[in-house]
Order: C-alpha cells, then sequence, then structure tokens
C-alpha cells in the first residue's frame, strides 16, 4: 500500500517581512508592475485598431469607456481589499483563514458581477446623458453591451490576481497578463477589419470585419483564457487559496475586512468615474475630436499610471504582511523607497510623452485637430505624473495599514474640490485645453496632500516608537 501523497510544491511566494527593502519591494513588486504595464495594452491595441475606422468611432469608444471603467472600478477596490487583508493574514502566519478570505471575496465578486448587469437596461440613456450624437451612439453600444454580459471574466481575472499577491505570489498573474494580452493583440484585428482593409502599412489582416464589436469580442474572450489559466493554476493546489468549498466557513468578518478597504477605494473610483462622466459631457460640446484626445489621452496616462499603481498593490502587500508581523520600522522605510522608485519612473514617462507627444498621438489617429488638441493635453498633462505616483504609493501604504479612509479624502478634494470645478470655469475661456490644466491641477494638490498625509500618520505613537 502506498503512503500518503506528498504535498505540492507551494507557489512563487516570498515572505515580504524579510530581506533588503529595496531588494524585497522591486522582487514582489516588479511582476505587478509589468502587469500592469501590459493591462492598459487591452485598451490601446482597441483604441489603435479603432481609431483606424474613424474618428466618430474613436469618440465612440471613449464613451463606451466610462461603462468599461465601471467593471474595472468595482473590479480593482476588491481586489485591493482582498491583497491587504489577505496579506495581513498571511503575515501573521494564518494561512487557513487567508483561504477563507478569498472565497469570500469571490462570493463579493459575483455580488458587484449582478450589480454591474443591472446597468445593462440603462447603457443607452446614460450614453445619451454624456452627449452622444445619433452617430457616436449606436457605436458605444455595439462595443460596450458584450463586455456588460462577459463582465465576470474580467471580474474574476482582477479579483483573482489580487489573492494571489496578497500571499506573496507576483509572478503567476503577470505571466497570465502576458500570455491574454498577446492573444487580444492576434486575435483582434482579423475580428475588427475585413478581409480587403488595410490596417497598417499595407497589411491586410481583416477577415470578420465586425468593427468596434470585433474589438470587444477579442477582449473578452482574452479575458476568458485568463479566467482558465488562472483556475488552472489554482487547481494544482500550490496556493493558499484553494477554490475548494469544502473549507469554507461563513464569516462575517472576512466581508467586513475586505469591505472596510474596498469600500473607500469603490468610493474612490466611482468618484473618480463621476469625474470622468463631467468632464465628457463638458467635451461633447467641443465636438468628437476632444470627446476622442481625452479617450487617447487617458489610454496614454494609464501605461504611465498603472506600472504605479502596480508598485501600489506590491506596497499593499509588503505593508500588510510586515504590519501583520508588527514591523512597523521595515513599513516606514517602504513608504520612502517605494515613493523615489515611483518618482524616478513616472518622471521619465513624463519626460518621454512631452518629448514626442505628435508621435504618441499618432498613433491613434493622424485628424489635424485631434493632433493638435493630443499636444496640449500631453505638454500640461503628463508633467504632473510625479505627484500622481507618489500619491499612488502612498493610498497603497494607507491601505495596506487597514485605513482606506485618507486615501478617500483625498480623492473627494481632487475630483471635488478642484478637478471639476476648474473644468467647469476654464473650458469657457481655454476650451477644452482648460479640462486638460484642470487634471494637471487636481494631481499635484492630490500628491501634496498624500506627501502630508503620511507624515502625519508616522508621528502617531505607535510608528514613534518602532525607531
Amino acid at each position: 500500500m502506498s503512503g500518503p501523497r506528498p504535498p505540492r510544491a507551494p507557489g512563487p511566494r516570498r515572505d515580504l517581512t524579510q530581506g533588503p527593502i529595496a531588494a524585497t519591494l522591486l522582487w514582489f513588486s516588479l511582476p505587478i508592475v509589468l502587469q500592469m504595464s501590459i493591462q492598459p495594452l487591452y485598451g490601446v491595441i482597441d483604441r489603435i485598431f479603432i481609431g483606424h475606422i474613424s474618428k466618430e468611432a474613436l469618440a465612440a469608444v471613449t464613451l463606451a469607456g466610462v461603462l468599461q471603467f465601471l467593471i474595472i472600478a468595482l473590479g480593482a477596490a476588491l481586489g485591493n481589499g482582498a491583497t491587504s487583508y489577505i496579506a495581513r493574514l498571511t503575515g501573521a502566519g494564518d494561512q487557513k483563514e487567508a483561504d477563507n478570505a478569498a472565497q469570500h471575496a469571490i462570493l463579493l465578486m459575483l455580488l458587484c458581477m449582478g450589480l454591474i448587469l443591472a446597468i445593462v437596461p440603462f447603457d443607452r440613456w446614460i450614453f445619451q446623458t454624456l452627449g452622444a450624437d445619433e452617430v457616436m451612439l449606436p457605436i458605444a453600444l455595439r462595443y460596450i453591451r458584450i463586455l456588460l454580459y462577459g463582465n465576470a471574466a474580467i471580474l474574476f481575472n482582477m479579483v483573482g490576481a489580487n489573492i494571489l499577491r496578497g500571499e506573496g505570489n507576483s509572478r503567476t498573474p503577470l505571466t497570465i497578463a502576458v500570455v491574454t494580452v498577446l492573444f487580444n493583440l492576434v486575435l483582434a484585428p482579423p475580428l475588427i477589419f475585413g478581409r480587403n482593409e488595410e490596417v497598417f502599412w499595407g497589411l491586410k489582416l481583416g477577415y470578420f470585419g465586425l468593427d468596434v464589436f470585433g474589438a470587444a469580442l477579442a477582449t473578452l474572450i482574452a479575458r476568458v483564457l485568463g479566467c482558465i489559466m488562472l483556475l488552472a493554476y489554482v487547481g494544482q493546489g500550490r496556493s493558499v487559496w484553494t477554490l475548494s468549498w469544502k473549507n469554507f466557513c461563513w464569516c462575517p468578518r472576512h466581508f467586513f475586512e475586505i469591505l472596510r478597504i474596498s469600500a473607500p477605494m469603490l468610493v474612490v473610483n466611482f468618484t473618480s468615474l463621476s469625474v470622468t462622466m463631467v468632464f465628457m459631457r463638458v467635451l461633447t460640446r467641443f465636438g468628437a475630436a476632444a470627446v476622442a484626445v481625452y479617450g487617447v489621452g487617458a489610454q496614454l496616462d494609464t501605461l504611465a499610471v498603472l506600472p504605479m499603481i502596480g508598485l501600489m498593490i506590491g506596497v499593499i502587500g509588503m505593508v500588510g504582511q510586515n504590519f501583520g508581523a508588527g514591523r512597523l520600522d521595515r513599513v516606514k522605510r517602504t513608504v520612502w523607497v517605494a515613493g523615489l522608485i515611483t518618482a524616478g519612473f513616472s518622471g521619465l514617462f513624463g519626460l518621454i510623452f512631452i518629448l514626442a507627444p505628435k508621435f504618441w498621438i499618432g498613433l491613434f489617429n493622424h485628424d489635424p485637430d485631434i493632433l493638435a488638441l493630443g499636444r496640449n493635453y500631453l505638454n500640461i498633462v503628463s508633467g504632473t505624473y510625479v505627484p500622481v505616483g507618489i500619491g499612488f504609493v502612498i493610498g497603497g501604504v494607507f491601505q495596506g495599514l487597514g485605513k482606506g479612509m485618507p486615501w478617500l479624502w483625498i480623492t473627494a478634494i481632487r475630483f471635488l474640490g478642484v478637478s471639476i470645478p476648474l473644468a467647469l470655469i476654464l473650458s469657457h475661456y481655454l476650451g477644452a485645453n482648460g479640462v486638460w490644466v484642470a487634471i494637471a491641477s487636481a494631481q499635484v494638490v492630490a500628491g501634496i496632500l498624500s506627501a502630508l498625509w503620511i507624515l502625519r500618520e508616522f508621528r502617531q505613537p505607535q510608528f514613534l516608537s518602532s525607531t
């Protein structure tokens, strides 16, 4: 008779409470940063291809991005809450409860899925409220509906990846992201374009000719592939997360702890969504070019900002584990190291955009109005990437500590106190450029407030006693 089956090898997890701060943070965060650098390629790929259809199609997909952002906002908020809580449980050595918390996070994900589906009947009204005309409206509806119906695939990818990061595994989500983005890149042209349509440099890569519907379909299929890969990995038994409901034990505390971090982040994301809707409404007064530039600029911003968010997620995991283990000295040092890294990285990205704005905007569309407005957008907004990056890192510190409210207040001041009032006022005098100035001003204010708030936090007795 054979003996008991030996346990499977653990996945690529790491104890973040040990080792040099910079090396440990970079080792853990770099895969997340790389994944976040890859993640916006879903939207960038869509918009580059769609920009070759028409200016109106590019503007319509920008409007549709409002509802697409809703899905991402829910997934990101819930995922960050799961990362913070599971990291603290893992740091405290309670892997059984970490697994149970992961199951509760999936239940919350299913609730979010239902909330998104409830929006489908109102999508036409939302786009009309945003100012979509008779040309943009049907295009926006054709693009977004398949993503709303398939939102479970997007949510599961985001929440599942954050569960793995909470236990210290950032490499597996990176692998899944690389494979799915490449799959989307290959799949999108045949679905979007017809057989005789030129895509780039005379190449005819099309087949089905589904236009914007094909772009959304390619994204959804790639997300489903990501779900399959994630389930296959967890099914190997190499994760704290077992996916086995036999280990599930109903515990309202898990819901509370995840939501305690997720809820403020969710309000932050919804506030950002509301601001985007206000900006869309303002920009539709200046035509399709202004709306298209806002969409293109937002996509380019994500190329710079999402790596910063990747570092933020790494900071959440590292701060959470060290806080759970009582290593407050490492928490403080993590802030300074992460701040220096993100300042250098974000400043370099901003410089790249400022030096060649016409090239970056021209990737999407060569309309003269779009090129002119896009150049102004990058020159004004890209210079504020450094305070944006520092703000995200400090937001990650607060979430890792189990405190979501500071980031909520900073975001409320940024959006409701600065960007919206400035956009409404300056757009009357500067047109669409007034919106760009409002965005940049709000980002600088948020970065300064974040730095002041974390300095105040570190003056608390528990941190002073750790020095």
